[in-house]
Order: C-alpha cells, then structure tokens, then sequence
C-alpha cells in the first residue's frame, strides 16, 4: 500500500477532493493509531518531504521550494505591520543517520542524508553553521520502519525539514489576494 492511496482514500471518505499526486512510498502495513485522520494524512506527507496545503475544499500535496523571486513585493514601513525573525543552527548538522529495524532480518537498516544547503536566506550555509556549534552528525531512530526505501524517504525529507527551519519568521502584512499557497 502507498501513501498516497491512504491519503486518496481518506480524503474521499471526508469528502474532499485531493487534486494532486502524494507521496508513492509503498508499506507493507500502515497503522493509524490514537490519532485523527487529519493527523494521520499529514504525517504521512511530512514523511515524505511535503506539505500539505488546504484551499476550500481542496487538498494539495506539494514539495516546499525556496525561490529566487516573489509574488507579492512588500516595504518595512508601508504594507509590512510587523517582522519578527530568529537563526537557530541546533539542527544544521551536515550528515542525517537515519536508522530503522527491519523485523523480517532482524537487522538495523540505516540510510544517510547529505542534503548540502539549500539556497535561503542569508548568508551563513546550514553546513558551516552546525561545524561552528560541532554538529558533525545527528542520529534518528524508526523503530517501526522496516523497509529501505521508507527509511531514505523519512532521511530526506528529515534533512530537509531542518534545512528550511534554519530561520524562521512571521510576518504581519497589509491583506492581499496575490498570496496563496
């Protein structure tokens, strides 16, 4: 089974339209347990390296770019209410082990993750800002992954995750109907 036919058939059972390809990792078996199905979908996706986005009653899975231009231009001052930012290097490291059991072997399967730096904001390269705090490598478990492809999946989209959360902010602006998922 994939996860994108988990997600196709939920969606479905609320009604919602899923106008997208999700994630094609296949399973063997996929629990859903104490958790809604809302829960369930997204964290399937974010397994995968994606985002879920909602627009009415549509659901959209799609990849997070950085990108080299902007839709909608704003000025500190003008059409920018507020601005708060913050640079945390704690999860920069430069290699990602990722590691799971694979019950049918009884082995522990690992994948690692290089992503590099993606190209973001400022200039400190996610690398070089782990090396100064000496992050050299982060170990991630999976006791429940069983299957390589599950685990260099999750090892991606884990690195990827810390990769973009290098700065994060808000930002307060004056309304406009440019910006849209």
């Amino acid at each position: 089974i994939s996860d994108e036919d988990v997600i196709a058939q939920l969606a479905q059972n609320h009604g919602i339209v899923l106008n997208t390809t999700g994630p094609t990792t296949q399973h063997e078996n996929l629990v859903q347990y104490k958790c809604s199905d809302w829960d369930f979908v997204v964290n399937r996706v974010e397994s995968n390296g994606q985002m879920l986005v909602c627009q009415d009653r549509d659901l959209k899975i799609i990849l997070p770019e950085v990108l080299d231009s902007a839709d909608l231009a704003v000025q500190f001052g003008a059409t920018i209410l507020g601005f708060e930012a913050e640079l945390d290097g704690r999860l920069q490291e430069e290699n990602l082990s990722t590691h799971g059991w694979n019950y049918q072997d009884q082995e522990k399967t690992s994948a690692i993750s290089f992503l590099g730096d993606l190209a973001t904001a400022g200039n400190l390269a996610s690398p070089d800002l782990g090396n100064q705090l000496l992050l050299a490598e982060e170990n991630s478990f999976y006791p429940a992954v069983s299957t390589q492809q599950e685990l260099d999946a999750l090892a991606a989209a884990e690195q990827k995750r810390r990769r973009l959360s290098k700065i994060r902010a808000s930002v307060a602006i004056v309304g406009s109907a440019i910006c849209t998922p």
